[in-house]
C-alpha cells in the first residue's frame, strides 16, 4: 500500500468512524426504540418485532453502528496504553453486537410453560409448522404455527369436549 492510498484508508475510516456519524446513528436507534416502546404497549410485542426490532432498517442501523465502531478502532491503531479504555469500550460493542446477530441468525426461541414441581423436555418454538397430509390424494401441506395465523391464541393439548 502506498503512502497515499494508506492516508486515503484513514481518512475514510476517520470519516466512517467519526463521532459526528456515530451521534446521528444514536439519536435514530433513540428515536426508533422510544416508537418501538410506545408501539409495542398499544399494540403487543409480536407487532413490534415485526414492525421494528425485526425489520430490515433496523438491522442497517445497527449494521452501520457496527461499522462505525469498527472504523473508529481502525483510525486509531496503533493503540497506546492511554486508548486502553477506548479499545476495551468498542470492543465490548462489538462483541455484545456480534452476539445479537449470531442469536438473530442461528438462535432458537420459544416459550416454556413449566408449573411447579414439573418437568418439561419440549418447548414452543417460533417458525414451527402444521404438517398435513391428504389421505386421498398425498398432498402434503403446511401451515406455519406463528401468531399471526392464530391472532395470538395458544394452542391447547387436550381440549375439554
Amino acid at each position: 500500500m502506498h503512502v497515499d492510498e494508506a492516508i486515503g484508508f484513514r481518512r475514510a475510516m476517520r470519516a466512517v468512524g467519526s463521532l459526528w456519524f456515530a451521534s446521528v446513528l444514536l439519536v435514530l436507534l433513540l428515536m426508533a426504540l422510544a416508537c418501538a416502546t410506545v408501539f409495542e404497549s398499544s399494540r403487543g410485542t409480536e407487532a413490534a418485532l415485526h414492525i421494528f426490532y425485526l425489520s430490515s432498517w433496523f438491522r442497517v442501523l445497527l449494521a452501520l453502528l457496527g461499522v462505525n465502531i469498527l472504523a473508529a478502532l481502525l483510525a486509531r491503531y496503533p493503540y497506546s496504553k492511554k486508548q486502553i479504555g477506548f479499545v476495551t469500550t468498542h470492543v465490548s460493542i462489538l462483541v455484545i453486537l456480534l452476539g445479537a446477530w449470531v442469536t438473530d441468525a442461528f438462535g432458537t426461541s420459544g416459550q416454556i410453560a413449566v408449573a411447579e414441581g414439573e418437568a418439561v423436555d419440549s418447548f414452543w418454538g417460533a417458525g414451527q409448522q402444521l404438517v398435513l397430509k391428504d389421505r386421498n390424494t398425498g398432498e402434503v401441506s403446511t401451515l406455519a404455527l406463528d401468531s399471526d395465523v392464530f391472532l395470538g391464541l395458544d394452542p391447547v393439548e387436550k381440549p375439554d369436549v
